[in-house]
């Protein structure tokens, strides 16, 4: 997540009520240092102010890991099942829908977790380099793609933008290892193809702007 998505969610977010959003469910949530120190930015405009206001945070992820609080797969059923039983109000799910093999599968757990009346802060990457985390799906959809996607599941579009974010330009400057690192990948002559993609793809958005789909929905059943 970038600091201008989570500097969108983080000015939505402090419009609403805590009862709307407590206790929210943060998919993919990654570990605290991701959050914190990684990405600092993620902490601040997001889970701080969340925090301070006493809205409880339920961070889940694939992997035990610090700062993971439930661990388990959403596309299986019974992981949805516990999910339910902690009365989510609302749902984080930020760039996620890019790294499932089943898109139409998450759409359903969503469906599964979320309470009527239950808000989902979603993004999803509009125009951004292939990024495997363990896939990359390609999924690159419009604001118009993800009410059209999930309409038939229930939820009702409140509000979304599509934001721009920099390029890998800008995160070149900004994290000088990043082109050293493209440097020995080069030097070393890594030949392997996800690798190689990786690396191409960057640089085709060396001066393009990197978008991303930011929205809010509401669960109306």
């Amino acid at each position: 997540m970038s600091p201008t998505e989570a500097l969108w969610f983080g000015k939505i977010l402090a419009t609403k009520k805590i009862a709307e959003l407590s206790p929210m469910l943060n998919l993919g949530s990654s570990t605290t240092q991701y959050r914190t120190d990684t990405c600092p930015h993620i902490d601040k405009f997001l889970f701080a102010p969340l925090t301070e206001r006493g809205v409880r945070v339920i961070h889940s992820d694939l992997k035990v890991n610090e700062g993971v609080d439930f661990v388990g797969n959403v596309l299986e059923e019974s992981t949805q099942k516990e999910l339910s039983t902690f009365g989510i109000r609302s749902i984080l799910c930020n760039n996620l829908f890019e790294h499932v093999q089943d898109i139409e599968s998450l759409c359903a757990a969503l469906t599964e977790i979320c309470p009527i009346g239950g808000l989902l802060f979603l993004s999803v990457p509009y125009k951004y380099p292939y990024h495997p985390d363990p896939i990359d799906n390609g999924f690159r959809p419009s604001l118009e793609d993800l009410q059209a996607l999930l309409l038939p599941h229930g939820f009702q579009l409140v509000v979304g933008e599509i934001v721009d974010f920099g390029s890998y330009w800008r995160s070149l400057n900004e994290k000088r290892w990043l082109c050293l690192r493209d440097v020995f990948m080069l030097a070393a002559g890594i030949v392997d193809r996800n690798k190689w993609r990786v690396l191409f793809e960057n640089y085709r958005y060396l001066f393009r702007q990197y978008r991303v789909t930011c929205a809010v929905f509401v669960m109306s059943g």
